[in-house]
């Protein structure tokens, strides 16, 4: 996977102290925002990252919720920002597009 980027605080990506959401949307591009390690109320994954396969699911958790995320943004450039192990800082990887599938959204990875 490509790093554009590395060690960029969630202010720095959105613009705004204290942002709560995963995403931003910003003119022509949306920024997602995740953390590789949350889980949803049944501890289970809600993102996954394929290092070895440079893809990335989110919204693993909801089928109803990322159905109607991903049609109401699909048309926008999508730019992923993953939290590093520890800490608050984000690397920002490059991304080819991403497609609504079967059981998350997933994002192509250079």
């Amino acid at each position: 996977m490509k790093v554009l980027s590395r060690g960029i605080s969630k202010e720095d990506i959105v613009g705004v102290k204290k942002y709560s959401k995963w995403y931003k949307v910003i003119n022509d591009e949306i920024m997602i925002i995740i953390n590789e390690e949350k889980k949803n109320s049944k501890k289970e994954l809600v993102n996954m990252i394929e290092w070895k396969t440079n893809k990335a699911f989110i919204c693993l958790d909801s089928e109803e919720y990322r159905t109607k995320f991903f049609n109401k943004y699909k048309d926008l450039k999508v730019r992923l920002f993953i939290k590093l192990d520890t800490g608050l800082l984000y690397n920002e990887y490059e991304t080819i597009g991403w497609s609504l599938e079967d059981e998350a959204i997933e994002i192509k990875l250079v």
